[in-house]
């Protein structure tokens, strides 16, 4: 027998709606018949998920789990919704359609949707960083084009994108740096010490053939996955090191201004298996006892050192000081 759920308020919108409507149910079928009556959209196939994060809403137990006055998306078949994320690019899009349409300046666009449209705080705060990079020079490169951006920074340094390769050629140095440190400060027999230093070397050579990696900010590196921006020069946080991606969608172009370019410093390339605490003390184990017949896997631990298969690009608030719980695959630490 069905459970008889009381009568229950919510709000519902669509993907292209621009108003959100309230109605009250007593199930998840009256919702999607109500919603779509509301909204005048077809009632065949359609989804209900939150309008926060886009979960979907399947059954009347988790529908009744919302707190009243949720606001909820009734999707169409082949409708998809990523929360906010998606509101922000309804917004931007709105604002594209009056300035083709209205012939009206950007700014009064932006202004209009914040007052008008019926969003949330999350789309709020990117549309206010939308407008702040509106006033960036992003598309300049050199000193000449955009000198305040290379205000501060050495007279020789005439691109963006050279300033940015030895940005990130510097963090990279700095893993091989720490890694010095690290193998010096060890009470280790003399034996060991060689294998590390003979690591070290591979390491250094391996470096160099790669440019230490200072593709990995430069826009204009012609192999895609290479590099961590898109051509534009924007970088996405890559999230939590145990997360797939940003769940606050920070993002940065630090090609566009000088202060963009300043507030990139605080961003971090982030070790998933954590450099200090995990890979270098692994390496330095895996000297002490090479077994017989075996070598120094270098190659695995130089990818989790300098590679992108164990670096990710996060904002600092994305940053996990905490310890790691993930680590090395000790079935790969030799050859």
């Amino acid at each position: 027998m069905t459970k008889d759920f009381t009568m229950k308020a919510f709000k519902v919108t669509g993907v292209n709606k621009r108003k959100r409507v309230g109605i009250a149910v007593k199930d998840l079928n009256e919702l999607k018949l109500k919603g779509c009556e509301k909204l005048q959209i077809p009632t065949q196939e359609v989804t209900v998920c939150l309008e926060e994060d886009g979960t979907e809403v399947e059954d009347n137990k988790y529908l009744w789990s919302l707190p009243s006055q949720t606001v909820l998306m009734i999707l169409c078949k082949g409708e998809k919704w990523e929360g906010g994320a998606s509101m922000l690019l309804r917004s931007i899009s709105r604002i594209e359609e009056n300035i083709c349409s209205r012939k009206e300046n950007i700014y009064t666009c932006i202004h209009k949707e914040l007052l008008d449209g019926d969003i949330n705080k999350q789309t709020a705060v990117g549309l206010a960083e939308f407008v702040k990079n509106i006033k960036m020079n992003i598309k300049s490169s050199t000193r000449e084009e955009d000198p305040d951006w290379f205000e501060g920074l050495s007279s020789k340094c005439r691109a963006k994108e050279e300033h940015l390769r030895y940005s990130a050629k510097a963090r990279i140095r700095g893993y091989l740096d720490k890694a010095k440190e690290h193998f010096n400060a060890q009470k280790i027999p003399e034996n060991t010490k060689l294998k590390l230093e003979q690591v070290m070397d591979s390491f250094k050579e391996q470096l160099k053939l790669n440019s230490y990696h200072g593709h990995y900010f430069v826009r204009s590196h012609s192999v895609d996955k290479e590099r961590m921006c898109d051509r534009d020069g924007w970088f996405s946080c890559e999230g939590l090191y145990n997360e797939e991606t940003c769940k606050h969608y920070h993002s940065i172009n630090p090609y566009g201004s000088k202060e963009s370019r300043i507030l990139f410093s605080t961003w971090n390339l982030d070790h998933v298996i954590e450099k200090s605490r995990e890979v270098l003390p692994c390496l330095v184990e895996a000297a002490k006892n090479i077994p017989r017949g075996r070598k120094i896997n270098v190659q695995y631990f130089y990818d989790l050192l300098f590679t992108r298969m164990n670096l990710k690009l996060v904002h600092i608030a994305c940053h996990d000081k905490r310890e790691h719980a993930t680590r090395c695959d000790r079935r790969k630490i030799y050859s």
